[in-house]
């Protein structure tokens, strides 16, 4: 497995997010990795922990060595706006990274 380039799978917010440690995905045990293709499944969770998710695994493909490619796609969320959200398409998430 060391040598997969191609990443494809799904996860849970809740399963991810509500921890006292969160976790990342291990992706640096795959040094090789060049494209993940993750399905975020937002069941009952709330917006901000699907942010608080999303900027969690962004990050951690970021620091990867070899910054591999993220599509991220979110499944069964709420049409719910973001308390942080001011209507402009973008959603200040310095109160939620700090």
């Amino acid at each position: 497995m060391p040598m997969l380039a191609h990443l494809k799978f799904s996860v849970s917010v809740l399963g991810l997010g509500r921890r006292e440690d969160p976790v990342g995905l291990g992706l640096g045990y795959l040094p090789f990795l060049e494209l993940v293709i993750l399905y975020l499944q937002c069941s009952d969770a709330s917006a901000v922990e699907v942010v608080e998710v999303e900027a969690m695994l962004r990050i951690e493909v970021h620091v990867h060595p070899n910054h591999p490619t993220l599509n991220l796609e979110e499944y069964h969320c709420q049409s719910q706006q973001h308390e942080d959200d001011d209507g402009s398409g973008y959603i200040n998430i310095t109160s939620i990274l700090y």
